[in-house]
């Protein structure tokens, strides 16, 4: 007999389940702009953890709300369709929320509107990394320029070589050129060198060992150069697929940074969308829901699934073990781990952790998916519903973000460059953690002003600075800094600045950042050379008056 009196008052069950427990932000207004629900993310994003807002106006809730938003909430009760892929919301306590939307009408039975269906998402961290990774890119950029460093990838697998622009510099090759490790042999003459290249890349597949070599090639051109080679191995399923490494022209420096940066990564979910996917299953674990971002997400068919299979055709049984033992351990402890008449189906399950799903063509690819019982009149558990969304890109982009910060590091610590940022407005700023290695600070890290990076800039250089960065915040343009230091350790060095400025809406200087470079050796080199030029040319003064003074000499002895 089925548990609820008729198949509408079953779907508003899944429908308003569906709202609360979504892990995306999704709400329900009548046509008073009134909620009747809003999902557990709704609540997180918009921290309305301590306000009750079931019954009251969403004007009330947000009063910040502008009339060209509320006019666009009357058109939707027309039937218009609002959607935004972003747009800042400037709060009332006087930040700003990044947020995607979608807006539409929700129906009667009737065929009258009844109201609205919001689904939103909190992108702010989203827009936060690609600032982060234009200034990763300017630094980047910035680096290349002063240290000259390229990177490099060997896809083990693919037997292919990739170089960036700057590798193809170092080398004086034409961007058409196509590298493989056979050819990259040739720019060494002698054959320790190629045989050293070698043994190192045999090392990094077989063993993991990092690659680190200091080389003598010859260009295409038939200049000499020293480059530093390093490189370390990347791994996918524990076999070895790439060596991943850096390039420097080390000839007239050795010092440089490389970096990289960040990406983002969507969450796709909208209510009643192909964007989201909807599984349910009924109290035997049979999948009874399968929606149409459910068949775009799996490759398979309702059809194929509905009334037929167990979430167990697309699930991994190890994951499966693993959940079925967590949800014992949480509602009954160890002991019931094993026992065979215990069935976790029964519990008034609520979970959300990442799955790694399986297509019908067999591909993985993981999700973050929230599972949620769904109870009868009587409190019996009559199946669950899951809502699945696809995180593959986001860990493609954590992971590629992570391989580069390595890359950076090590960029920074064989081209002694760290990179920095100081906010004007709030005299606030950052080194990492090289600059800290340059200035010889022993100790933990500490949040910079300007008065503390002043204090150790050199007595005869301070006005200069000084001066140098108040024109930069004036004229939101920072030119190339060279100027002297005393360390912590009390020594003399001389570093280079480069930066770019930020502006916000007014036009002010927000934000400089940039990076920040030990040039001493070059410097010293110079005032060696400077120096000696002097004692030359002081020399060849004295020769010149010596040789008048013998000529006179000569002439007056000759009559």
């Amino acid at each position: 007999m089925n548990q609820y009196p008729n198949n509408i008052e079953y779907l508003e069950k899944h429908h308003q389940i569906f709202i609360e427990q979504t892990p995306t932000a999704i709400a329900m207004l009548d046509t008073n702009m009134v909620y009747l629900a809003a999902s557990k993310q709704w609540i997180r994003d918009f921290k309305l953890e301590k306000e009750t807002i079931i019954g009251r106006s969403h004007y009330d809730i947000f009063p910040e709300i502008g009339d060209d938003w509320k006019a666009k909430h009357q058109k939707c009760l027309q039937g218009a369709i609002d959607i935004c892929d972003e747009a800042p919301f400037y709060r009332s306590d006087g930040t700003i929320q990044w947020i995607y939307w979608d807006v539409r009408p929700w129906y009667l039975a009737d065929g009258r509107i009844g109201g609205l269906l919001m689904h939103t998402g909190d992108i702010t961290e989203q827009k936060e990394k690609e600032l982060k990774e234009k200034k990763y890119n300017t630094i980047l950029r910035d680096t290349s320029d002063i240290a000259r460093i390229g990177t490099w990838e060997i896809d083990l697998i693919k037997d292919k070589v990739t170089w960036s622009n700057m590798v193809y510099e170092i080398h004086e090759a034409p961007l058409d050129y196509e590298p493989t490790i056979a050819s990259g042999l040739t720019f060494f003459e002698d054959e320790d060198s190629r045989n050293s290249i070698l043994l190192a890349l045999k090392n990094a597949q077989e063993m993991g060992a990092p690659v680190n070599l200091t080389l003598f090639l010859t260009t295409l051109k038939g200049n000499k150069r020293w480059v530093k080679v390093v490189g370390k191995i990347e791994r996918s399923n524990g076999v070895a697929s790439k060596i991943l490494g850096i390039t420097e022209d080390i000839t007239s420096s050795k010092n440089s940074e490389k970096l990289l940066n960040v990406a983002h990564a969507e969450l796709e979910a909208i209510f009643n969308s192909n964007a989201v996917a909807v599984i349910s299953t009924n109290a035997e674990g049979i999948i009874n829901r399968f929606n149409k971002g459910a068949e775009k997400l799996l490759g398979y068919s309702a059809e194929e699934l509905v009334g037929l299979k167990h979430p167990s055709v697309y699930l991994l049984e190890e994951e499966l073990e693993e959940f079925r033992n967590d949800i014992t351990r949480s509602f009954k402890g160890e002991s019931f781990i094993d026992d065979p008449n215990y069935n976790y189906r029964n519990e008034n399950i609520n979970d959300t952790r990442q799955w790694t799903f399986r297509r019908k063509d067999g591909s993985l690819f993981s999700t973050l998916t929230s599972i949620t019982a769904i109870n009868s009149s009587e409190g019996v558990n009559d199946g669950f519903i899951a809502v699945v969304t696809d995180i593959t890109k986001i860990k493609e982009v954590k992971n590629k973000l992570r391989r580069k910060n390595e890359l950076l590091n090590i960029a920074e610590e064989i081209s002694s460059t760290g990179h920095w940022q100081w906010f004007p407005l709030e005299d606030t700023g950052e080194w990492s953690e090289n600059i800290f290695n340059i200035v010889e600070y022993k100790g933990d890290p500490f949040p910079i002003d300007f008065a503390t990076y002043l204090n150790i800039v050199h007595p005869e250089d301070k006005d200069i600075v000084n001066h140098h960065f108040e024109e930069a915040v004036a004229k939101k343009v920072f030119t190339k800094l060279t100027h002297r230091i005393i360390t912590y350790s009390g020594k003399l060095k001389f570093i280079q600045l480069l930066a770019n400025v930020l502006v916000n809406e007014k036009d002010e200087a927000i934000e400089l950042f940039g990076t920040c470079q030990d040039v001493t050796e070059s410097k010293m080199t110079e005032q060696s050379l400077i120096n000696a030029k002097q004692e030359l040319e002081g020399f060849t003064q004295k020769l010149k008056l010596q040789n008048q003074q013998l000529a006179d000499f000569t002439h007056i002895t000759s009559h």
